[in-house]
C-alpha cells in the first residue's frame, strides 16, 4: 500500500490526473472515480487549466473534483468566472466558496 507522502504515490496521482484529458470517455470516468476517493484533495491545482480545455459535457464531473478542495481566494475567482459551465457541481461549488469565504477571506 502507497501513502500519501511517498513520491510514488505522488507520481500515481499525477498520471491520473493526466488522464483527465484523455479523449476515450472511459479513462476520463476512471481517473475521476478514482481522484474522488483522495481525502488529500490539494493535488487539484492543475484542474483550472484542464476544466478550460475540457468538452462542457466533463465540466460539472471536473467541478465537483476541484470544489473539493481547500479553495483559495484565485480558487474562487475561477468558479465564480464559470458559474454557467458548474453543472451538476454548482450547488456544491457554490457552497465551497460561501465556506471559503467565510472561513479565509473574512481575516484578509
Amino acid at each position: 500500500n502507497l501513502r500519501w507522502d511517498e513520491p510514488s504515490f505522488q507520481e500515481l496521482v499525477d498520471a491520473t490526473i493526466a488522464r483527465l484529458k484523455d479523449s476515450d470517455e472511459e479513462v476520463f470516468n476512471l481517473a475521476c472515480e478514482k481522484l474522488g476517493m483522495l481525502e488529500n484533495n490539494n493535488y487539484f491545482e492543475e484542474l483550472p487549466a484542464i476544466i478550460s480545455v475540457s468538452p462542457n459535457a466533463r465540466k460539472s464531473r471536473l467541478f465537483s473534483l476541484f470544489c473539493k478542495k481547500d479553495l483559495s481566494r484565485d480558487d474562487v475567482s475561477f468558479i465564480l468566472e464559470n458559474d454557467t459551465q458548474l453543472g451538476d457541481a454548482a450547488q456544491t461549488c457554490r457552497e465551497q466558496v460561501a465556506r471559503a469565504r467565510r472561513l479565509k477571506f473574512i481575516y484578509e
